[in-house]
């Protein structure tokens, strides 16, 4: 069964310009990309050095050449400190062993200066000795073998010369022959007449991927069988068509032939194959290297894992995370590893990723990208202006006190609120959305940050007053900082809010009820969050957060669900059929949180309008 997942996690430590870095992934394709000398190149060396035991095609290892510079002068103020290059790979064996592996698993290899070959360890023991793996230390140890021997990984460097090439045809010519017939005696007698049958599918591969037609040609005498395969590409067909042999191809048709032959090697294999090609774009048209990209991805990862340097727009695509995007850069010196679809997930980025490769590689395609992004915020930004200068203009013929959520549905919910608590009095304010996107629209411009600009817009010749209010969370809590023309002020009972300096804007965040107190210290409360625990625990319309999980150095080792039962949130695509259709439906007593929010609005609107606005009304709620 071929597993092209099997590298889920790859740690090296002080190696070459990588310090100590853990790249984790779950997918089959693999892109890094990043500036010349970030250390891209360095991540496939590592995973050459842990296979093949070189960092390169027939050269030997050299440990002070590829020892952690900074390392090496970390060691020199240090005493009987060993100077030792790591490489760590977590395997994802899924069902390939199952009684004797586990589905994860982790090998580790260590290189010691002056030391031939690499000391190696692994989890197996310890996995074993928590329960976690029902099987002896020695037959887990003797499948750990029979699944790293089963492993092939080729490594492609940048600058593809004719030793390169000659790799490549010698694994072919391997395959071809192990493969042809189950009697490798037979095998030799009938070679010339299967062979084309046995490369068939290759040939048709490269006359798609390359336009080109191909056939094989071997040696005439069985003894020169093992010494060379020639590629012969044209003279088959065609007026001008002389045949041409791959070696006197130009760079740019013989690098679209490697992923070529390393495909069908993988396909026809037993082995597990993975692939450390650097810079698969080099010498290719820029047409030509999108559809290797799109080969790489739809076709070749489901035979081989696949790793990739690339420069090229064409490997780097922030919109599809099918194939994992791994960005490097070097920061004093040091190459610094990130994967731009996780952070982009999690929101640990600065910057917009399309922004960060933009400005790192300079590329005409991403910055053609960051030109439309760029167009849509824009007319996104004038969007918005216009609909909040029509929210003012609405908002200056109003005769009531004026009440600002940051979402529509807040409105829906607060104004059943107001029925619950107050009955038949009607609504003594205009409770609106800050939304700044016209109902036929469909979609929402709303949010604390809208809420925000348009209470600090508020004018001093307004004819009535703004209360604005806020959720408890993250968002919310940065909103409510607004700006200097602000200043607080408390009710009679200690609650404190923010007025502006024209005494027309006002603000405040939802207030605390009881029980709720845990929901307000992780920065969770939301309108929603309002209600007793018993609504809370609909799994219709709540889900669990998702938290992320990262060791004591800061590094990410995925995410799971909270296990708190105020770490919840409304699901997306549920908040307006909550609001419209559940919340009517709820009986009086689940509404008894919101009569202090309405008391703090009594209050600012009282004190700063001298009406005659009360709250009074009990909810009363038979148990």
């Amino acid at each position: 069964m071929k597993n092209t997942k099997l590298i889920k996690e790859i740690e090296i430590k002080y190696f070459r310009s990588i310090y100590r870095e853990t790249i984790k992934q779950d997918q089959s394709f693999c892109v890094i990309t990043g500036s010349n000398d970030a250390g891209k190149s360095n991540i496939l060396k590592a995973l050459n050095l842990f296979f093949t035991g070189s960092t390169d095609i027939s050269r030997p290892f050299d440990f002070d050449e590829n020892f952690n510079h900074q390392r090496k002068e970390e060691i020199k103020k240090q005493i009987k400190t060993k100077q030792f290059i790591e490489i760590k790979l977590t395997f994802n064996t899924e069902s390939l062993y199952p009684t004797t592996l586990p589905d994860s698993f982790w090998v580790r290899r260590k290189w010691f200066i002056n030391s031939s070959q690499p000391l190696e360890d692994d989890n197996l023991e310890k996995l074993i000795a928590s329960n976690k793996l029902n099987t002896d230390l020695y037959k887990a140890r003797r499948s750990k073998s029979a699944l790293l021997n089963k492993i092939k990984f080729t490594y492609i460097p940048a600058i593809k010369d004719r030793v390169t090439f000659q790799e490549v045809l010698a694994s072919l010519q391997t395959n071809l022959l192990i493969y042809s017939s189950p009697d490798f005696t037979d095998a030799l007698r009938s070679l010339n007449a299967n062979l084309g049958f046995q490369v068939e599918e290759l040939q048709i591969d490269f006359k798609s991927s390359t336009n080109i037609p191909i056939r094989l040609e071997l040696p005439s005498e069985p003894i020169d069988l093992f010494q060379s395969v020639r590629v012969q590409t044209g003279g088959i067909g065609g007026e001008g068509d002389f045949p041409i042999t791959l070696d006197h191809r130009g760079d740019g048709v013989r690098i679209r032939f490697i992923p070529a032959i390393l495909n069908y090697i993988a396909k026809n294999s037993k082995q597990h194959h993975i692939w450390g090609f650097e810079e698969p774009e080099n010498s290719m048209e820029f047409k030509r290297a999108f559809e290797l990209f799109e080969k790489c991805k739809s076709e070749y990862s489901g035979n081989a894992q696949i790793f990739v340097t690339s420069h090229s727009p064409a490997f780097i695509d922030l919109k599809d995370e099918s194939p994992s995007l791994i960005f490097v850069n070097r920061v004093d010196g040091i190459t610094k590893i990130t994967n731009v679809h996780k952070q982009k997930v999690q929101g640990t980025l600065e910057k917009d990723p399309a922004i960060i490769l933009a400005e790192e590689l300079g590329h005409i395609a991403l910055l053609s990208d960051m030109h439309v992004k760029m167009s849509e915020a824009i007319d996104n930004a004038r969007e918005s202006y216009q609909r909040t200068e029509l929210i003012y203009q609405e908002l200056k013929t109003s005769q009531y006190p004026v009440v600002l959520t940051e979402g529509k549905t807040d409105v829906t919910i607060l104004n059943e609120a107001w029925k619950r608590i107050h009955k038949e009095n009607s609504i003594p304010f205009a409770m609106k959305s800050c939304n700044t996107l016209p109902e036929e629209h469909g979609g929402s411009a709303a949010g604390a940050d809208t809420l925000k600009t348009v209470l600090t817009g508020t004018l001093p010749d307004s004819s009535y007053v703004t209360v604005g209010i806020f959720d408890r969370d993250k968002k919310g809590f940065k909103a409510f900082e607004l700006d200097r023309n602000f200043s607080t002020e408390s009710t009679p009972g200690g609650f404190e809010y923010k007025v502006h300096k024209n005494r027309k804007a006002f603000a405040f965040l939802l207030p605390i009820p009881a029980g709720k107190e845990e929901f307000a210290k992780d920065q969770n409360l939301s309108i929603e969050m309002m209600f007793p625990p018993e609504i809370l625990e609909n799994e219709e319309y709540f889900e669990k957060l998702d938290i992320y999980m990262k060791t004591n150095d800061g590094v990410d080792v995925g995410k799971t669900k909270a296990d708190k039962p105020h770490l919840i949130k409304i699901k997306d695509n549920k908040k307006v059929e909550f609001s419209e259709s559940l919340v009517p439906k709820m009986d009086d007593c689940m509404f008894y949180n919101f009569k202090p929010l309405f008391d703090i609005i009594f209050h600012i609107v009282n004190t700063n309008e001298q009406s005659d606005i009360s709250s009074t009304e009990k909810i009363s709620c038979e148990k």
